[in-house]
């Protein structure tokens, strides 16, 4: 990551372009959605975790700007069923994910102190492990016969404000463009919703 990110620093500065970078440590909530659909037949899955990791903001121009970044990102959830007002649990998915965004920042300072901003482009995603568990047993859904794909590219938006050009607050939407399984007439797409905090250097 340092080395692409020293690349396109170093791209930037050739073009004539500001390149001052400001990292940035970034947390929060990730909500994945995972969409199935079997014939005519379709489920959702949704997981809640969070995501933490690095962002650098380089400038473009004075209000548009790119922000590359990697986070990890844990999603996990019990599945639960009710039967006569009995809860009964069933197996737990844990996923584990490196998250790859690469943003453009488009913003507005509102005061010395306070800047608006919108944002959009890919995010590359690569799963690390999608662990169902039951009390007797466990699996990892990559390396069983469920033949999911680790890797997908995902399209986003999302807003935010940043507040004495130290603290960041951003709300995001990620689409899964790729399908997932190798599995014949078999669908598996994930989406991503994020709520963050950022602190910047």
């Amino acid at each position: 990551m340092k080395k692409i990110v020293t690349i396109l620093a170093a791209s930037m500065m050739l073009l004539g372009i500001d390149a001052i970078a400001q990292p940035a440590v970034s947390a929060g909530y990730l909500r994945s959605i995972e969409n199935t659909k079997v014939g005519s037949l379709s489920s959702t899955q949704p997981t809640d975790g969070f995501y933490a990791g690095i962002d650098v903001t380089m400038p473009i121009t004075e209000n548009l700007s790119f922000m590359p970044g990697i986070y990890y990102a844990m999603t996990s959830k019990k599945n639960v069923a009710s039967i006569w007002g009995l809860k009964i649990e069933g197996a737990r998915q844990t996923d584990h994910m490196i998250n790859a965004p690469l943003m453009l920042n488009l913003g507005m300072d509102l005061s010395s102190d306070f800047r608006v901003f919108v944002y959009g482009g890919p995010t590359l995603s690569f799963g690390i492990a999608s662990v169902y568990q039951t009390q007797n047993s466990s699996y990892n859904r990559y390396d069983s016969d469920d033949n999911l794909k680790r890797f997908d590219v995902m399209l986003g938006a999302g807003a935010g404000i940043e507040m004495m050009e130290k603290f960041r607050v951003t709300f995001g939407y990620d689409w899964g463009m790729l399908n997932r399984t190798s599995v014949s007439d078999v669908t598996v797409r994930r989406n991503q919703m994020r709520v963050g905090v950022a602190f910047l250097f």
